[in-house]
Order: C-alpha cells, then sequence, then structure tokens
C-alpha cells in the first residue's frame, strides 16, 4: 500500500507530517493596533467583538477578554479561521515546541505569518522576520 500525500491544509493548520501545528491570531493585537476590520456589537447587554474577515471564526465577550487580558497569560491566541491579513499578530503553535531544532517538512507555514507586532507572545519560538 502507498501511503497517500495529504492534502493542502486550510489557513489555519498544517497537515503535512503525523503532528499538528497550528497558526494562531492574537485578538490583543487587533485592540492594539485599533484594527478597521474588528467589529463590536451590544446583545444582551454585553458587548462582543469579532473579525470582518473571520481571521478567528469566534466573537469574544469583551468584559471576559479584558478580565483575561489582566491576568499574567493574557487572553492568548485563537487558532486561525482564514488566511491573515497583514496586519494581523500571528503566532505558530508547535505541537512539540522542544522539537525545534529538527527540520519542518513545510517550513513555509512556520514562517508565512505576518511578522509579529511588539508586545505579542510567541509561543511557537519562531524568530521574527
Amino acid at each position: 500500500m502507498t501511503p497517500s500525500r495529504p492534502s493542502p491544509a486550510p489557513a489555519g493548520s498544517c497537515r503535512l507530517c503525523p503532528v499538528t501545528c497550528d497558526r494562531l491570531v492574537y485578538p490583543s493585537g487587533c485592540l492594539q493596533s485599533a484594527c478597521d476590520r474588528l467589529y463590536a456589537y451590544e446583545g444582551e447587554g454585553r458587548t462582543y467583538i469579532g473579525c470582518v474577515e473571520r481571521v478567528f471564526a469566534v466573537e469574544i465577550d469583551l468584559q471576559r477578554f479584558r478580565a483575561a487580558q489582566a491576568t499574567r497569560e493574557g487572553f492568548g491566541g485563537l487558532r486561525v479561521a482564514n488566511e491573515p491579513l497583514p496586519m494581523c499578530q500571528c503566532g505558530v503553535d508547535r505541537t512539540f515546541p522542544h522539537r525545534a531544532e529538527e527540520p519542518c517538512v513545510h517550513a513555509e507555514f512556520l514562517h508565512s505569518a505576518p511578522p509579529h507586532l511588539p508586545g505579542v507572545r510567541d509561543t511557537a519560538g519562531v524568530p521574527e522576520r
């Protein structure tokens, strides 16, 4: 039986080997940069934010987001749902960070996210471009 080549991965993940690496977007960057693709609406007495371009697919409760940002860990990243825009603050969550020295079969994935802006955690240990 001949192994089949994996099909191309969606914007948020790499599936070219047995491990699963995910591209992340940091919503904190959207608020810090006052991104014009960020929207907000009120519902049931709460304010929710989301991305018009659906770079991240969920809507976030702003009050809970701010509470998480006030902690040492911050809110963190969300898996990319669509291709990030140039102004998006992104990173890669590697399945095995301790294997950073091993060559990746899809190294472009690790560097295809837009460059990080100051103050964003890089969960993948990928150097800035």
